[in-house]
């Protein structure tokens, strides 16, 4: 039997997924379309997956841009200006990238 395949996931998957009463199969097929659904339920199906909030992920990135800023020379006060923040918090944010970047380093 000859089946085609589309990025690991077979046709008979892709149509599996595309017909699927489940909701939450639904669900993925309406936020990611069919392909994508059928490649997360082979990799992840069965598991419990913890996706973070989007909130999470712009704070990592807004701490690691302060961090770098901090390092190219902008103050504390003027960092604290540009992101609404008190320079306590500033303070925090550049302590814990310091921190995480000296782990890494620690680990290598």
């Amino acid at each position: 039997m000859d089946l085609k395949l589309i990025g690991g996931i077979d046709m008979n998957e892709i149509e599996a997924v595309a017909e699927s009463e489940i909701d939450t199969v639904a669900d993925l097929r309406q936020i990611i379309g069919v392909e994508s659904a059928a490649k997360l339920i082979r990799v992840c199906g069965g598991s419990y997956v913890y996706v973070p909030k989007m909130e999470t992920i712009t704070k990592s990135r807004r701490d690691k841009t302060i961090y770098s800023e901090f390092i190219s020379g902008i103050s504390i006060k003027n960092l604290t200006r540009k992101y609404s923040l008190s320079e306590n918090a500033i303070r925090k944010i550049i302590k814990a990238e310091r921190d995480l970047r000296c782990d890494k380093k620690k680990k290598t």
